[in-house]
């Protein structure tokens, strides 16, 4: 009777990645450590529960570490892949203070 509607999924999708961006940027502009930092920190707590689960099954039950290698390397991977993202985390923070530090000076020049 009206014609076809213009808002469809591909619609829905795209204001929901607009929304995402707009929190992203509303949250973590100026302090990039406190999202690089979490992950780093979810990566480590994830790595120190997998060690404690294999040094308990090595203690307590007696299996070999060979048996579970696969889960030892995933664990250092997660310990690995934590500090990296503290230190992009870092390197993020620097960076958005310097410029924050330059927008500041040129403010008071002019």
């Amino acid at each position: 009777k009206y014609g076809i509607s213009k808002y469809g999924g591909n619609r829905l999708l795209h204001g929901f990645f607009d929304l995402i961006t707009i929190l992203f940027f509303n949250r973590y502009i100026q302090r990039p450590l406190h999202l690089f930092g979490f992950f780093g920190l979810f990566c480590i707590i994830t790595f120190l529960v997998i060690e404690i689960y294999v040094i308990g099954l090595k203690i307590f039950i007696g299996h070999s570490f060979y048996t579970h290698m696969a889960l030892m390397l995933f664990g250092a991977m997660l310990f690995i892949l934590g500090l990296w993202f503290f230190s992009i985390g870092i390197i993020a923070e620097m960076i958005t203070r310097k410029d924050h530090n330059q927008e500041s000076r040129i403010k008071h020049i002019i």
